[in-house]
């Protein structure tokens, strides 16, 4: 198929391979996906730029498409030569110029339904403002139904008809920096020279509207959440503090810490920069915003409480520089009300701080050693266990269990509460590491407590007690670790002791194998009550199963066999055996529907034995 060159309007370059697909058929008085049926193409393939409808319409039309092809690349796309993420195009709705419509329309040539033309520049989402009218782009059709997606001329056909009658309305606005930049760059000129220079097109979006929205409207705003113009304005200003370079990013971000200093709940990343700081941990690990990360972590570190331990958007954090009343509280076990006490008997933090809560009195970490003479008395349960190196939910087990006492009653409501000396603390250590000795490299089968428990099948606390009691022989320590994770013991060794006593059965497994037949059967016969069985505790794991014992298994077997053991024993094939046994007048001894194998009495068949004859 070759249309005449008169059936083909005059195409743009900066037109998308949509939009002139759509105006040709406008020209033939056809929808976009009409059209393409008829030449032998399909419109998804244009909307998607797949190369081979591109040369379909090509040669449809008798001339290469100058404009713009927006090409489909898993959930990015390449236009103009810059990649857009998906996310990023607005395509599930039009935006358009009225004055550049209504331009096309005078100055056009053709049909008139065929005049109006689709920019690509209109496809990104960021670029809410006409260059070259200065006006507010709008959006002439938010949900169109989907015969009629992306067919640009059908789409903008009404509005067309009502610019001749003035029914629209815009506001008149010169883009933004941040539409600037991507103009420029869409045409093919430098964006800039500041900090965003070098980043590509998506990049720049990305964080200049989440950045600009966090500080306008505060941490728990989202570009989502804002309206068009909020956009508009949130990316005019994100662009102006990030091209202005890691001091005037800094600054910003200092301004988000000191907004929520008297608020609650404690400092961290999420709470204060929120959804800058959600999407550069959670939901981008592409490099290229590693650089604001490093600002980011830079002004987290120095600002907030975090330390060792810690990880700040997927880095950890090596050293603590500022600490809270509730981060060294954590840390050195004493009692909020005390270090704060102390604190503002030093002078470290004022009177002023006394309405803020604890996690919201802030000071330099370095601050806390002049204090460890006074803090460092004991520890809470949390930080017992941190000494230890007992993880959760191991450590209350360990710490409540009896083998060490708090200094006071657990049932004490005071700051001492669960709170345990370092003394006592070490000699349970001594108590742990009284058997052992330096591991060696080649008792690769000792392992840590937690993992001879898991394989033992029994609690920690088990082996614990029998660390304690002094019953395990190979005890070693490994170097570098602390006293807890440096236990190693054999859990071969640790099986033994913890292993409960016998049943005196055989497992249903061990039944089916003795019998040669399958699970299902010997589960069908214990539920029918054929076969005798009973509930006992697994001296293995100390789990209830259910076993047959050795004589009621002899006794089914003396007095049952099923058809196909029976023919193994005669060398005759079932089928054969069970005609015959059942001309014998033999029947099943159990439902075999029920039981799901078929089984006879011995007495019933044994006399019929010697009259069937076998295979051999």
């Amino acid at each position: 198929m070759l249309l005449h060159r008169s059936f083909v309007p005059h195409l743009h370059e900066d037109e998308t391979l949509t939009s002139a697909v759509s105006r040709t058929s406008a020209r033939l008085g056809r929808t976009a996906r009409d059209f393409c049926a008829d030449y032998g193409g399909v419109f998804q393939g244009i909307v998607e730029g797949r190369p081979d409808e591109l040369r379909l319409f090509e040669r449809t039309i008798g001339r290469p498409f100058p404009g713009v092809i927006v090409e489909g690349g898993g959930r990015t796309f390449a236009m103009a030569n810059q990649q857009f993420p998906r996310h990023l195009l607005s395509r599930g709705r039009l935006r358009v110029c009225p004055c550049c419509i209504e331009d096309d329309m005078k100055s056009g040539s053709g049909p008139m339904e065929a005049r109006p033309y689709g920019r690509a520049i209109w496809l990104i989402d960021a670029i809410r403002t006409c260059h070259v009218h200065g006006m507010a782009l709008v959006v002439i059709d938010k949900d169109p139904a989907p015969s009629r997606l992306h067919d640009f001329a059908q789409l903008v056909a009404p509005f067309a008809e009502g610019l001749s009658h003035g029914t629209f309305a815009t506001k008149g606005r010169q883009p933004s920096p941040l539409e600037s930049h991507l103009i420029n760059l869409f045409q093919g000129r430098t964006g800039g020279t500041g900090w965003l220079a070098t980043y590509p097109p998506y990049a720049v979006v990305s964080q200049c509207e989440i950045f600009g929205a966090v500080v306008a409207h505060g941490s728990s705003a989202t570009p989502a959440s804002l309206t068009g113009d909020e956009l508009y304005a949130a990316g005019q200003l994100g662009f102006e503090i990030l091209d202005a370079g890691p001091s005037s990013i800094e600054a910003a971000l200092k301004s988000l810490v000191a907004a929520h200093g008297a608020k609650k709940g404690e400092l961290g990343g999420r709470l204060v920069f929120g959804r800058l700081y959600e999407w550069l941990a959670h939901e981008t690990d592409d490099a290229v915003y590693e650089p604001l990360r490093v600002i980011m972590r830079n002004v987290a570190v120095n600002a907030l409480p975090l330390g060792p331990g810690e990880t700040f958007l997927g880095k950890a954090v090596e050293e603590r520089k500022v600490h809270s009343i509730h981060t060294l509280h954590r840390s050195t076990g004493e009692h909020p009300k005390r270090l704060r006490k102390l604190l503002v008997a030093a002078e470290v933090v004022g009177p002023e701080t006394s309405g803020l809560s604890d996690d919201r009195v802030v000071f330099p970490a370095a601050v806390a050693d002049s204090l460890s003479g006074k803090v460092l008395g004991a520890m809470t349960l949390a930080g017992a266990a941190r000494y230890l190196g007992v993880p959760r939910p191991n450590d209350r087990a360990l710490l409540t269990s009896g083998v060490i006492d708090p200094l006071v009653s657990t049932s004490h409501r005071g700051p001492l509460k669960n709170v345990y000396s370092v003394a006592d603390l070490d000699r349970l250590v001594e108590r742990l590491h009284a058997d052992a000795s330096p591991i060696d490299a080649s008792e690769t089968h000792l392992v840590p407590i937690l993992s001879a428990a898991k394989k033992a099948n029994c609690s920690v606390m088990e082996v614990v007690q029998l660390l304690l009691d002094r019953r395990l022989r190979a005890v070693r320590i490994k170097p570098n670790l602390k006293p807890f994770p440096s236990i190693a013991v054999d859990p071969k060794e640790v099986g033994t002791l913890v292993r409960g006593p016998e049943h005196g059965g055989m497992s249903l497994r061990e039944v089916m194998r003795r019998m040669g037949t399958n699970d299902s059967v010997v589960k069908a016969l214990v539920d029918a009550g054929h076969l005798p069985s009973k509930r006992a505790i697994n001296p293995t794991n100390r789990c209830p199963q259910t076993v047959v014992l050795e004589p009621d298994l002899f006794e089914f077997s003396a007095r049952y066999v099923s058809l196909m053991n029976l023919a193994k024993e005669l060398g005759v094939h079932f089928r054969r055996l069970s005609a015959e046994i059942t001309r014998g007048g033999a029947v099943p001894a159990f439902d075999p529907e029920t039981v799901g194998a078929t089984f006879y009495e011995r007495s019933v068949v044994e006399p019929l034995i010697d009259k069937a004859p076998t295979d051999h």
